[in-house]
């Protein structure tokens, strides 16, 4: 019996052996499975700069802060505390510290700071076929059949996406969104000319009249049933409060560095500009504001890509306001502008850099005097389209001003635009070829400058109202 009892007690712990056994080993894989689990990674940004910028320098050793060399402070620039900006101040390590929460590029060299960020603006651009994947934050701009902007919630998932795709092997080029500084063209004061007075003619710009445009105006005015035709400028922006815009803005207009709908001026520049294209065209004739700069005269690779991409989708005639840096994404978008046949029309000036007024598939204009000189402030260059006024600019908008005329490069590229657009009122499929090919046939050949290079003025008077119609 009691062999019985010792063989049945033996029996009953070993099943419940088995059971702590099985137990445990459960309890051991959970935590196993547990513990092999790394933190998820966090791509929620830390530490940011509020404005855009290609450069930040921390001085160390005087405390202070310089973002492109604006003064300025970390408060300012980061969103930090009065307090964190002076235990950053403490010590290099603590300053190291407080950056290292970011995914800012940083280089130390006595005792400066210089801080970079290639992925401020949650942007970039990929050249490939196809965008074969995307994530949770992504989206997905497609520009022309190989170009790409991709844009992201945080800067930090920009940095390991930008790593990402660098590393994939359908993707045949990538680049950072660059931030630049924009320098627009001077404004000249028309004092420069001295106190000749000049007929405007019931108009604000000399030009209207100087190369016949008003004769086009009116023939559209008389004949009746003109084209809807959309102009994009692509720039500063337009002050859209100004009674002079009422009717003539179009509504697809946008912010491509804010990324919002406000395209008031950011320079007056802008605003002057729109002022030529209104006073040189007919109702039917709209201006599309694009806004690709800032108030502090920031702009970025992706929104003047994108705004050339918007243009050749919703507009008929495109007005780039800017000389910039070449770069080859823009070519890229550039060459789509050519293959849909919408004119592209860049301004050409004295300053050395002149894109992309220099690309083959864009029109340059050069500037002209009242005598019909070429100014100093043009370009000259065998790339050079055409020619067109660039003086005597009434100044409407400020009140106050002491000036009351303007004249600069941009103006003279705004009457070649408006010369197209009044040309497409009434041949708005005319290919590229077909309106270079119109204004050259009613052009005055200026002759060769010292410097041997053609010039042409386009002059609207000279036609006849049979070759209107294309």
């Amino acid at each position: 019996m009691r062999r019985k009892t010792r063989t049945k007690v033996k029996k009953t712990l070993k099943i419940v052996g088995i059971v702590v056994g099985i137990i445990l080993i459960i309890i051991g894989i959970v935590l196993a499975v547990k513990f092999s689990h790394k933190k998820e990674i966090s791509y929620d940004d830390g530490i940011v700069c509020k404005n855009y910028f290609t450069e930040i320098k921390i001085d160390l050793a005087n405390k202070k802060v310089k973002r492109d060399e604006s003064s300025t402070t970390l408060v300012e620039e980061l969103g930090i505390t009065k307090q964190q900006e002076e235990l950053a101040f403490s010590s290099e390590e603590e300053m190291k510290n407080l950056l290292s929460n970011s995914v800012f590029e940083i280089e130390s060299k006595d005792n400066i700071i210089t801080i970079k960020n290639p992925y401020q603006t949650k942007s970039i651009i990929v050249k490939t076929n196809e965008i074969k994947e995307k994530i949770d934050g992504e989206e997905i701009i497609k520009l022309t059949d190989n170009l790409f902007v991709l844009q992201f919630y945080s800067e930090k998932l920009t940095k390991a996406m930008y790593s990402y795709y660098k590393n994939s092997n359908y993707i045949e080029k990538i680049y950072y969104d660059e931030i630049w500084i924009d320098e627009p063209q001077n404004d000249i004061s028309q004092t420069m000319y001295g106190q000749t007075p000049v007929e405007l003619n019931n108009f604000h710009s000399l030009g209207v009249t100087s190369i016949g445009l008003k004769n086009y105006m009116d023939i559209i005015k008389e004949n009746g049933n003109p084209k809807d035709i959309v102009i994009s400028t692509i720039g500063y922006g337009v002050n859209t409060n100004n009674e002079l815009f009422n009717n003539r803005i179009n509504e697809n207009y946008y912010n491509f560095i804010l990324n919002n709908k406000e395209v008031g001026e950011t320079i007056p520049q802008g605003s002057r500009i729109a002022e030529v294209l209104v006073d040189s065209t007919t109702e039917n004739i709209k201006l599309m504001p694009l806004v690709t700069v800032t108030e502090e005269g920031y702009t970025s690779l992706s929104s003047i890509i994108k705004a050339i991409s918007y243009g050749i989708k919703n507009s008929d005639v495109i007005c780039y306001e800017l000389i910039n840096n070449s770069h080859e994404a823009i070519n890229i978008v550039l060459e789509e502008a050519f293959k849909e046949n919408i004119p592209f029309c860049s301004i050409s000036s004295s300053q050395d850099e002149n894109f992309p007024a220099n690309h083959g598939m864009t029109i340059a204009v050069a500037s002209l005097d009242r005598e019909n000189n070429i100014t100093d402030y043009s370009g000259k260059g065998q790339y050079i389209d055409f020619a067109a006024p660039s003086t005597d600019i009434e100044e409407i908008f400020n009140l106050n001003s002491t000036v009351s005329r303007w004249s600069g490069p941009q103006y003279s590229n705004a009457y070649i635009v408006s010369s197209i657009a009044l040309i497409k009122t009434y041949a708005k499929d005319a290919t590229i070829l077909d309106i270079y090919n119109f204004l050259r046939n009613f052009c005055i050949d200026l002759g060769e400058t010292r410097k041997r290079y053609k010039f042409w003025v386009w002059y609207a008077k000279l036609f006849k109202y049979k070759n209107f119609r294309y």
